[in-house]
């Protein structure tokens, strides 16, 4: 659960410098920063989640131990260096205990102050995770089945832009995925119910193409596409993939939006009407 930033050193006998940039050792655009210093002894902070919002903790000086808790089980990690910081993507609950005298906890969030984000009741934030926690399954003839009534579906179809395909085009797609080591898809679930795709396309070196859509519009606009998304650049990274790419069409402002907040980067346009976008994977 806990995701660690290593940052980088640079200095010499004057003393050390660190250097934070969005997209590269922060993985998202920052929109808010705040710190929290001169915590009293024995005073324990955070007892929250938030639905949306991801944020990175340093302590840029002292100390102070994170509480992180995913709905299904708890981690600790000390942070007590500058060039170390901890990732906290939403859904977790996070405390933080033992400050030291001279803690300096550095916070930066990828979306300004919002009061309705917050989750500040440990029942109900175990309740929104078992609500909204998706699962991830090998793709297979039900997903295949499912996809066909989604693609097919004209307002899915088109945020997709996907082309024309017959019946036996998507069997016989299906059944070569098995020899391909260009392509990686899986079914999303929700409740144990079918509600999406998810997968890694153009698969070249270090490189590829993620690719995500929910099929049940019960899914659409309720957060979850996040989940999605830092699924495939997990098994990104446990690959060695560095590089990610997205096409997503211009008018999807929604899709558009959640990519930049998790560190997405316009880097051309694609006719006749989408854009691509880049991600460094830390």
């Amino acid at each position: 659960m806990p995701k660690i930033q290593q940052f980088s050193i640079r200095g010499d006998n004057r003393g050390s410098l660190i250097a934070l940039e969005c997209g590269k050792e922060i993985p998202f655009a920052v929109r808010r920063a705040y710190y929290i210093f001169g915590t009293s002894m024995g005073v324990a902070r955070g007892y929250h989640a938030h639905k949306a919002l991801s944020q990175i903790c340093i302590a840029v000086a002292g100390s102070c131990r994170m509480i992180l808790d995913d709905g299904t089980g708890r981690s600790e990690v000390m942070l007590d260096r500058p060039d170390k910081g901890l990732l906290i993507r939403s859904n977790i609950w996070r405390e933080m205990h033992d400050f030291s005298e001279d803690c300096v906890l550095l916070v930066l969030a990828d979306s300004i102050y919002d009061e309705s984000d917050y989750i500040r009741d440990y029942d109900h934030f175990l309740e929104f995770v078992s609500k909204s926690k998706l699962s991830f399954h090998p793709y297979d003839m039900d997903y295949l089945d499912h996809s066909w009534n989604w693609l097919n579906d004209p307002e899915t179809k088109a945020l997709v832009d996907a082309g024309d395909f017959t019946r036996a085009q998507q069997r016989a797609w299906f059944e070569s995925l098995s020899g391909r080591n260009d392509y990686l898809v899986w079914g999303v679930g929700l409740h144990n119910q079918p509600v999406g795709v998810v997968g890694l396309k153009g698969i070249e070196r270090a490189s590829a193409e993620y690719f995500g859509y929910f099929g049940e519009k019960s899914c659409w606009g309720k957060g979850l596409g996040q989940q999605m998304l830092d699924f495939a650049e997990d098994q990104a990274r446990q690959r060695g993939i560095t590089l990610m790419r997205l096409r997503v069409l211009e008018s999807n402002t929604r899709a558009i939006r959640l990519y930049e907040r998790l560190g997405y980067r316009f880097c051309a346009t694609q006719p006749p009407a989408s854009v691509l976008m880049v991600k460094a994977l830390g």
